[in-house]
């Protein structure tokens, strides 16, 4: 992971990415991106997570509201073709099978000085209103990370599946951060299969689920003539 991280750092600097720049962070649950968070991290910038799912109104009021320097991504995601006009050149990373893209957009640094000490900043859903950005700090990120980490009591013996995105705050904290921190290998799912996923559960000895509570209705549903084995699952 941190060997890819640095290659794609080095790569992410050639492509324009600097030091105090902010950067939406867009992608789906594929094994990069957990090299490519880093590697912005190793440029210090800001990174804002942003689903990929996002709709063109919503990404125009975080792009709007932040200004951000760019947005990594990869080609074949639907938010290009959501982004604002005369702001889609892209810059390719080549790195494996993952077509990262960084993508430019406009540099208004003026807005970024309120940003000096954020690390990280996530978004609330929107549920109530408009998408709220809340802006964490690396010691609050971390702070996180072990609290994560200390109250699951999680191990590098431990297996984390994550059937919810990363680019959410559980799916990133009780993913992500908890894979930095405790060592415990993470397993993804792009989308969730309830059979598929049970099947996973079942075979591969995972120890941590992260799911919601509509996942686990999906899982009573199922019909099966032989009963999973589920008695790793912690």
């Amino acid at each position: 992971i941190f060997r890819t991280a640095d290659h794609l750092a080095g790569a992410l600097y050639k492509a324009g990415v600097e030091e105090g720049n902010l950067a939406l962070f867009a992608l789906p649950n594929l094994v990069i991106f957990v090299p490519a968070f880093l590697a912005l991290c190793k440029l210090s910038a800001t990174i804002a997570l942003v689903s990929p799912k996002y709709g063109e109104s919503e990404l125009r009021s975080i792009i709007d509201a932040l200004h951000p320097s760019g947005i990594l991504t990869t080609s074949g995601t639907e938010i290009i073709g959501k982004l604002p006009l005369g702001q889609k050149a892209t810059v390719p990373i080549a790195l494996h099978s993952d077509d990262l893209q960084w993508i430019p957009l406009e540099k208004d640094l003026s807005s970024h000085s309120l940003l000096e000490e954020t690390a990280l900043i996530k978004f609330t859903s929107g549920s109530t209103g408009a998408l709220k950005g809340i802006c964490l700090s690396a010691e609050n990120v971390l702070t996180e990370a072990r609290n994560v980490s200390d109250t699951l009591g999680l191990n590098p013996d431990d297996k984390i599946l994550a059937a919810v995105p990363l680019s959410h705050s559980y799916g990133f904290d009780l993913g992500v951060l908890a894979m930095l921190y405790s060592g415990a290998p993470l397993y993804l799912q792009d989308s969730f299969i309830p059979r598929q996923a049970l099947d996973v559960l079942s075979a591969r000895g995972i120890s941590i689920f992260l799911g919601v509570p509509s996942m686990y209705r999906f899982f009573l549903e199922i019909r099966s003539h032989t009963q999973p084995d589920l008695s790793h699952i912690r």
